[in-house]
This record gives structure tokens, C-alpha cells and sequence, in this order.
């Protein structure tokens, strides 16, 4: 039986994944407290089906990471948290950390890819 060759996935890929992933529990934490306390407009439910909504878009971020898509999708998603934040203020702080997570993430994650691409394309002009 022969092993199956894993796709190399590149550091920005990696951090961005990371962040989404914790972000999926905020996320539904933060439409369960936008329900309880009945702070989205309209119906209280909105607030859980919208919720809902986002983290589907957040797994579909997940899946799509290795293309633009994905991680245009997970710009998306930083700006649905920051609206949040017009309901319960509180989540204004929540979303400020994630957002600069998911900036880190974007820049520093393109910075080693890059590093990375350099050094290998050394590595082999050399010879190894």
C-alpha cells in the first residue's frame, strides 16, 4: 500500500486556519450572547441564525484557505464581528483581537511563505 503525499501547506495558510478555527467558537458565543440578551433587531433568533450564517462562511474560509478565497472570506468574517459590535459593545473587544490576528496572520504569514520560496529556490540553484 503506498502512503499518500501530504500537500505542503504554507505558514500563512497555517496561521490563518488557526485563527478561524478558534474564531468559530467566538463566534457562536457571540450570537448566543447577542440572543440572550435579546440585542439583535427584530426577532432574538435573528441573532442565532445570523450567527449561524457566519460560521458556515467560516468553514467554507476554512476549506477555500489555500486560494484568495478564502482568505477574502475570512476578511468577511472580521468585518461581521466588528458589526457585531454595534449590538453589544462588548464585542468590539473581541473582534479587535481577532482582527489583529488575522492582520498578523495575513502579513507575517506572507513574509515566511516568501522567506520560505526564497531559501528553497537557493537550495536548489545550489544543488542539494
Amino acid at each position: 500500500m503506498a502512503t499518500r503525499v501530504r500537500r505542503q501547506r504554507g505558514v500563512k495558510e497555517s496561521l490563518l486556519s488557526i485563527i478561524l478555527g478558534f474564531q468559530i467558537i467566538i463566534v457562536g458565543l457571540a450570537a448566543l450572547l447577542v440572543f440572550g440578551l435579546k440585542a439583535s433587531p427584530g426577532e432574538p433568533w435573528y441573532a442565532l441564525v445570523a450567527g449561524g450564517v457566519v460560521v458556515v462562511i467560516m468553514l467554507i474560509a476554512l476549506g477555500t484557505l489555500r486560494s484568495p478565497l478564502g482568505e477574502y472570506l475570512g476578511w468577511f468574517v472580521q468585518l461581521c464581528m466588528v458589526a457585531a459590535g454595534f449590538l453589544v459593545g462588548e464585542i468590539w473587544v473581541v473582534a479587535a483581537m481577532f482582527l489583529a490576528l488575522w492582520i498578523f496572520g495575513v502579513y507575517k504569514g506572507t513574509q515566511l511563505d516568501d522567506r520560505n520560496a526564497a531559501f528553497r529556490a537557493a537550495q536548489e540553484a545550489a544543488g542539494e
